[in-house]
């Protein structure tokens, strides 16, 4: 049994809006990554 890889990604300005929903969406399909996704937007 392998164990899943943990990762942080950040990225800042987040692209538009299909863009991160499509990353995001990506991600949560993958059971070999857990971890932690964090925006931070300059324009708010």
């Amino acid at each position: 049994m392998t164990h899943p890889i943990e990762i942080k990604i950040a990225y800042i300005g987040g692209g538009s809006r299909e863009w991160a929903r499509k990353l995001l969406f990506d991600l949560a399909l993958c059971p070999d990554v857990t971890g932690t996704v964090a925006l931070y937007d300059i324009d708010l």
